[in-house]
């Protein structure tokens, strides 16, 4: 019962950031690919706990938790900065990089 309540929390954050960015123009699109990274990462921590521990799955938990951690607490300085700001894409293509790297 427990995962299956912590999947529900988890799955109401990424729809909430979904809801809020579809509905405000002005939301910041950090909060809504933060939710995503959270919620993938999650997905590896699971499978890791769940289904197969394998090294693999800390390799592309840890890039997305903590991108998702960063991205998180970037929303909330004073002056948020919109989605082609200098800081998301090149966060994003390093978790994407980091990800391929060590799968590839």
């Amino acid at each position: 019962i427990p995962v299956i309540a912590y999947t529900l929390v988890i799955s109401a954050m990424v729809a909430s950031a979904v809801g809020t960015f579809q509905k405000n123009d002005s939301a910041d699109p950090n909060i809504l690919l933060a939710s995503i990274y959270f919620f993938i990462s999650d997905i590896f921590i699971a499978r890791d706990r769940f289904v197969r521990r394998q090294a693999i799955n800390k390799m592309i938990n840890l890039p997305l938790y903590y991108a998702a951690q960063f991205l998180f607490a970037y929303t909330t300085a004073p002056t948020p900065l919109d989605a082609s700001s200098p800081i998301v894409f090149p966060l994003s293509y390093l978790v994407l990089r980091v990800i391929t790297t060590t799968i590839f």
